[in-house]
């Protein structure tokens, strides 16, 4: 898929800022993908999004990513992001 860059509207919340939508068009500029925000909360002062939605409009398919535990300032063994690590 060919993706035009640039020009994928997004709606954006103006009391804080957050994109909420944004549309996909691929390069014909045929809607195909629309992703959401559908819940978010404050957490440690970050706003963090704890519930996304990617619908895939052609084939009336949907993701959701939903986040149920997250905490900042974590700190985490150093071979955590290792080569080897990551590879198990």
């Amino acid at each position: 898929i060919k993706w035009r860059a640039g020009r994928d509207p997004a709606a954006i919340d103006p009391a804080d800022l957050l994109m909420r939508r944004v549309q996909f068009f691929d390069a014909k500029g045929k809607l195909i993908k629309v992703w959401t925000l559908e819940k978010v909360e404050k957490i440690e002062g970050f706003w963090t999004p704890m519930v996304q939605r990617m619908e895939s409009v052609a084939e009336g398919h949907e993701s959701r990513l939903t986040l149920t535990d997250v905490k900042y300032g974590v700190e985490l063994p150093a071979d955590t992001f290792s080569r080897t690590h990551l590879s198990r």
